[in-house]
């Protein structure tokens, strides 16, 4: 464990020390699309997982293998020995480090989320990536490994993960086909109805971001992102007090982080707390941002917490426009 816990600190470091510049000269290294018979992994580095629910959980992995992919689990998927976490940090970070290591897999899929992928990347050298990249697809607590490979220069998909599979419903599960179809190629971007927050206009840029208390977290940090080509900012939370929305938002904005955005893709704010008593909602917030920033933005967008998680490649340049009959947003 100490071999990979010393490699993790050189590849944060070289990261560091190489400067915006140097990040915007490399582009960003595209995954090849997977195909049916490839293999995945399925790994937990976040929360621990339900060992009650381990049923269901079998049969959110079977879905993947109704896609034509054979599954490989991490060794501590279901581990129950770190207490908040599966494993300690150590441990995940190494379950991680074994599958990008292995060039039989094609995509590493993040089982679920909630807290720790930032400490157990501590233990992870992600840099084998850009020589032979694979796909990397979660979101909320997973953010974390977005901006990570954005450092390196590497797409990756913001999308549902399979804990979050349905698998005994009658109704079509749009989340899991989004992802399906991002691994495979399919996906070129969105169309979406108006919305009466919306802000129009069009905008060229990286797509960037999702979930606001990761990346917040993230400012000052060796994978905060110091860039200064356009952004598309992408930007969902759950569970949050809206006066603590208000403060993050403030902080990146009088921080410089946003001087790059210049579009924003405003996806699903569940469960805020307060927005009653401050008189404004979550997403009132984000459009007064796009106000100060003047640029286009749209609203409603299916990604993040609600039922509808639509899968986005992080790291690649994309096109919004958003008009009076709606919006789209377009892979290049």
């Amino acid at each position: 464990m100490k071999a990979v816990t010393i490699a993790a600190g050189l590849w944060l470091c070289a990261l560091l020390f190489a400067g915006p510049a140097a990040g915007r000269e490399r582009p960003a290294v595209r995954p090849p699309y997977l195909h049916a018979g490839d293999s995945v992994g399925v790994v937990t580095i976040s929360s621990r997982t339900d060992t009650l629910r381990r049923r269901h959980y079998e049969k959110c992995l079977d879905v993947l293998r109704g896609w034509g992919l054979h599954v490989r689990r991490s060794e501590h998927l279901y581990g129950a020995a770190g207490g908040w976490f599966n494993a300690p940090d150590s441990v995940r970070g190494a379950d991680l480090q074994r599958m990008i290591d292995n060039p039989n897999l094609r995509a590493i899929l993040f089982f679920r989320g909630g807290y720790g992928a930032l400490r157990a990347l501590d233990h992870a050298d992600l840099t084998p990536l850009r020589t032979d990249p694979k796909w990397l697809a979660g979101f909320s607590d997973l953010t974390v490994v977005h901006y990570a490979l954005r450092r390196l220069g590497v797409e990756s998909i913001h999308g549902t993960m399979p804990s979050f599979f349905r698998t005994d419903s009658l109704e079509r599960d749009t989340s899991a086909l989004s992802l399906r179809d991002a691994l495979f190629g399919r996906l070129d971007g969105y169309r979406t109805a108006s919305h009466p927050l919306d802000r129009k206009g069009t905008a060229r840029g990286v797509l960037l971001g999702g979930n606001l208390s990761v990346l917040s977290s993230l400012n000052g940090t060796p994978l905060d992102d110091d860039r200064t080509e356009p952004v598309l900012l992408l930007l969902e939370d759950v569970g949050e007090s809206i006066h603590h929305i208000d403060r993050m938002l403030q902080t990146l904005r009088r921080s410089g982080r946003l001087s790059a955005v210049r579009g924003i893709v405003a996806g699903d704010f569940v469960r805020i707390r307060g927005e009653k008593q401050w008189g404004e909602t979550a997403a009132d917030l984000v459009r007064r941002l796009a106000d100060e920033l003047d640029v286009p933005a749209v609203f409603g967008f299916p990604a993040g917490h609600d039922a509808a998680n639509y899968s986005l490649y992080m790291g690649r340049e994309a096109v919004l426009t958003v008009t009076e009959s709606g919006s789209e947003l377009r892979f290049l």
